[in-house]
């Protein structure tokens, strides 16, 4: 469970996609960053109380920066004396700090980012930058053939759309700064949403992958576009074909140079049968009372997911006395794929419908409008792990009963937090898999591996020191 607190929902970056934009017109009131700071601990007490201690928190907003350091700095001491051990924080790092950087070391806190790429002239053939205007022909160094200098406009959704130059200004010193907390604190990621100017052709997916390709340390989720309304739909919104190219080929990178990508790592320890992906993969999400993400606000108020929060015209608040439900994940998987279902799915244990706040038509009760990404991602990542490993037995192979039980098996580990050895002993102990023996060795040919005691099993503690 992820419990995301916004100190304030005033945001002055103003992405044209962001979800929480009719949130801000009906509740103004929300958007003021002079925080009660009682209020905040109130609502996180509350959360405790219905659902039991928690370790971590994440600031959210708006954006939380935005939020005076020394009310920032008393959320957080108050919070760590109700036994919060870790904190987090998601920020478009507009106005971002030395002050900041300060607190985020003090706390130990992780740092993700809302970024969506660079903003650059370069190279149409290989992305790289090159001196000159847009439309300007030059020799490319790179590689050697006379280009038309291309803007690679990848943060343009990143707020400001109407004014470039700081825009532009802005999306430089977000890339400063990325650098500088990953080489400080190590503990950095970014959220890309993919929309038409980072993904809407293939040169810009691979302007893109090559940007975050020089920062190998860096976790990156890429999430599609969650435009609301014709007009954001029609200016952001990817092709279907070409969103499934730009997943495809980012999953590529992912694959070939062994980075933190999601949601490729996390697809990829699915079909191993390692664990769960993402939020609406691991609790049958239900919109009126979202398991995966709890929301605090300045108000006290604990509302369900703000990814929800344009479907209900503002935060719905989660009533304690009704229980989650499965009904959307129940009422899926009977109905046909063509009538917005999934029913007969490979992949269904491993999506469960997508998250809500995707459905077709804005319909919450629909499967996801991002299903043949999801589903042609899925499917490549399986074939490529076959193709290193052939006689690999993945989860969608096995039978649907067995799925189940494995699904209900990965849920209680996640919640139990049980660590990923832990997981892969289990794994191990229901033979999921076959044993690479029975390939390589006749049975009466296979390495005995003696039983060992506690003490053969002692690590010296001096070596991690």
């Amino acid at each position: 469970m992820t419990v995301e607190v916004a100190p304030t929902l005033q945001c002055l970056t103003g992405c044209v996609y962001c979800y929480e934009n009719d949130a801000r017109a009906i509740n103004p009131e929300l958007k003021r960053i002079d925080v009660d700071v009682d209020s905040i601990v109130k609502g996180i007490e509350h959360v405790q109380k219905i659902r039991g201690r928690m370790e971590s928190i994440t600031f959210h907003g708006g954006e939380p920066l935005l939020t005076p350091p020394e009310t920032f700095i008393e959320i957080l001491t108050r919070l760590k004396k109700m036994g919060i051990k870790s904190f987090g924080i998601q920020t478009s790092l507009y106005g971002m700090s030395e002050e900041y950087l300060k607190i985020f070391k003090q706390f130990g806190m992780s740092v993700g980012v809302s970024f969506d790429g660079p903003w650059y002239n370069g190279c149409p053939e290989c992305q790289v930058e090159l001196e000159g205007k847009p439309g300007e022909v030059t020799k490319c160094p790179n590689c050697q053939k006379e280009v038309t200098i291309m803007e690679y406009d990848l943060n343009r959704g990143r707020g400001w759309i109407t004014n470039k130059e700081q825009q532009i200004k802005f999306t430089k010193q977000t890339i400063e700064w990325i650098d500088r907390i990953a080489k400080e604190l190590g503990n950095v990621g970014i959220i890309t949403v993919i929309n038409k100017f980072n993904g809407g052709d293939n040169r810009r997916a691979h302007a893109l992958a090559k940007f975050y390709l020089k920062r190998p340390s860096i976790w990156v989720r890429f999430n599609p576009v969650h435009a609301e309304g014709e007009y954001r739909k029609k200016l952001l919104e990817v092709d279907e074909n070409q969103l499934v190219n730009t997943y495809l080929i980012l999953g590529e990178y992912a694959i070939t140079h062994g980075l933190k990508w999601e949601p490729f790592t996390g697809y990829i320890n699915s079909l191993l049968g390692v664990y769960l992906h993402s939020c609406w993969h691991a609790t049958n999400c239900d919109a009126f009372h979202t398991l995966g993400s709890i929301f605090v606000n300045s108000n006290s108020q604990i509302t369900v997911c703000p990814k929800l929060s344009s479907k209900f015209r503002g935060f719905l608040q989660i009533d304690d006395r009704r229980k989650p439900s499965s009904w959307r994940t129940e009422i899926l998987k009977q109905i046909p794929y063509e009538m917005g279902g999934c029913k007969g799915c490979r992949y269904w244990y491993l999506c469960k419908g997508g998250c809500e706040a995707d459905g077709i038509d804005g319909d919450i009760r629909n499967r996801t409008r991002f299903c043949k990404v999801i589903y042609s991602t899925l499917e490549f990542l399986e074939k490529r792990l076959k193709a290193m490993l052939p006689n690999l037995k993945t989860y969608p192979d096995l039978p649907l009963e067995e799925q189940e039980a494995r699904w209900q098996d990965l849920v209680h580990d996640s919640n139990e937090n049980l660590s990923l050895f832990s997981k892969f002993i289990r794994i191990k102990r229901e033979n999921v898999f076959r044993s690479v023996n029975e390939y390589v060795a006749p049975r009466k040919e296979r390495v005995k591996v003696p039983d060992l005691k506690f003490k053969d099993l002692r690590i010296n503690e001096k070596v991690f020191k």
